[in-house]
């Protein structure tokens, strides 16, 4: 039977690479296909004629990039607070579109398109981390200021050089790697040796409270019994 070669030849976004016979069945024959790679990655099967006649030009992924362009606005390029969103990447377990955001800080989060919209989020989270840090300096501050040592540690010239070493590595600890949560910023010279240091920015290194206490000052996690 005379099979027309189609191989490795493009037909929208589909090349066929592997050859499939018809097949006589009880009553007639089946129709030729080839096993195509489609741009996208994916492989599919697809009739000979319907290759050639264009009536499949890929793996179904045109007509799903055309529905789910029909089902948001293209927020791409657009600014929400901290952040400016990328493209799309996926959906919520509630079918919500959700947005790979770059913010200011240099962290990259997969934000709901509802949140930056209704302005619920507008930042990767540092935002919220600063506050909280914030709070905790000031609260730290009224607790020990009895101690004229602690306030040093907790004056206001200390709490900017916290607050600049946070933002210079984008409230990241630089040991773990993680993002948020309880962080603190270590004198890589000692506070109280060098006080030239003290507010020297490139003294400090931000670090989780896991890896100051644990990894720096070495003290043993307590065992759970």
């Amino acid at each position: 039977m005379y099979r027309i070669d189609i191989a490795n030849k493009k037909f929208g976004r589909l090349v066929p690479i592997k050859y499939i016979p018809c097949v006589h069945t009880k009553n007639s024959w089946t129709k030729s296909k080839w096993e195509c790679v489609c741009d996208c990655g994916n492989k599919i099967t697809v009739r000979t004629c319907d290759i050639i006649s264009g009536n499949t030009k890929s793996c179904g992924c045109i007509r799903k990039e055309i529905m789910f362009k029909k089902q948001f606005k293209d927020i791409t390029g657009q600014r929400f607070g901290k952040v400016i969103v990328i493209k799309p990447v996926g959906y919520t377990s509630d079918h919500k579109i959700t947005w790979l955001c770059k913010c200011d800080c240099g962290n990259e989060k997969v934000i709901p398109g509802r949140n930056l919209r209704k302005g619920l989020t507008s930042s990767c989270g540092c935002l919220s981390c600063r506050a909280t840090l914030e709070d905790n300096i000031i609260s730290n501050n009224n607790k020990n200021s009895t101690s004229l040592n602690q306030q040093k540690r907790y004056s206001s010239e200390l709490v900017k050089w916290r607050m600049e070493v946070y933002e210079r590595d984008k409230y990241k600890c630089q040991s773990c790697g993680q993002v948020g949560g309880g962080l603190e910023a270590h004198h890589i010279l000692s506070w109280a040796q060098y006080p030239e240091t003290r507010l020297d920015v490139d003294n400090g290194i931000t670090l989780c409270r896991e890896c100051h206490l644990h990894k720096v000052h070495g003290y043993k996690k307590k065992k759970v019994s």
